[in-house]
């Protein structure tokens, strides 16, 4: 809205990219690509909706990951205040290899008791002779 003397704006959407690489470049132990996406202003029913990818290359943990999390906007007690998921294909920590993670999580801000979580961790873990054993973890 355009006055005499300002401007104001009363509803937008922005979206913003990130790249972040530290370590060498021609071998960074660490990159993130990703790009957040919001309504102005963050109203209840609308939300801020953030999407990466992940390379870790520390030598002895090595990953790639494709992560999200959703803020929601306006919600009330008792409801979800976040949702995270992340999807790491391949987790290599030194001899243990753990295949198809999975972690889905809610995030729920109890006013009196902080943050709290509640959601599941799959995946397999691969033994060094081929195989699989899968798993699930569910907290609360």
């Amino acid at each position: 809205v355009w006055d005499d003397d300002s401007a104001s704006v009363e509803q937008t959407v922005v979206e913003v990219g990130v790249h972040y690489t530290a370590g060498p470049v021609k071998r960074p132990t660490f990159v993130i690509d990703g790009v957040a996406k919001f309504e102005y202003p963050c109203k209840r029913g609308t939300s801020i909706v953030l999407d990466a990818a992940a390379e870790v290359d520390m030598g002895v943990v090595a990953m790639k990951a494709a992560a999200g999390v959703t803020l929601f906007c306006g919600n009330y007690p008792n409801e979800p205040a976040a949702a995270i998921r992340m999807n790491i294909g391949e987790l290599v920590l030194g001899d243990v290899i753990l295949l198809d993670v999975e972690v889905m999580a809610d995030v729920f801000n109890r006013l009196s008791k902080g943050f709290s979580l509640a959601g599941s961790i799959t995946g397999q873990l691969q033994a060094a002779h081929g195989e699989a054993a899968s798993g699930e973890f569910i907290f609360d």
